[in-house]
């Protein structure tokens, strides 16, 4: 009976970790991509290779923000807001 109540919970962890995982991992590969490109072969016309930087650029700003909104939540979640002070939930 108890592994059923936890069933619920695991699923909703693993959906979770799936959904973070590819937040995470998308503009990663990208930011890896193009900047291999970048590395490996001479991208001699400047027009694409600065379309590739800006790529680079824009998916590193996905990231950081993809970063901060988890950093956000595991606060939330631990009732730790982001000044390190713990707030307690207060009776009215």
């Amino acid at each position: 009976m108890e592994q059923a109540m936890r069933a619920p919970d695991r699923t909703n962890h693993s959906e979770a970790v799936s959904l973070l995982s590819h937040r995470l991992r998308t503009p990663l590969t990208s930011i890896k991509s193009f900047s291999e490109i970048l590395l490996r072969y001479r991208v001699e016309d400047s027009t694409t290779r600065n379309h590739f930087i800006e790529i680079i650029h824009a998916e590193a700003d996905r990231l950081a923000q993809a970063i901060d909104e988890l950093l956000e939540s595991a606060h939330l979640g631990n009732n730790v807001p982001e000044s390190g002070l713990v707030a307690k939930p207060h009776e009215l």
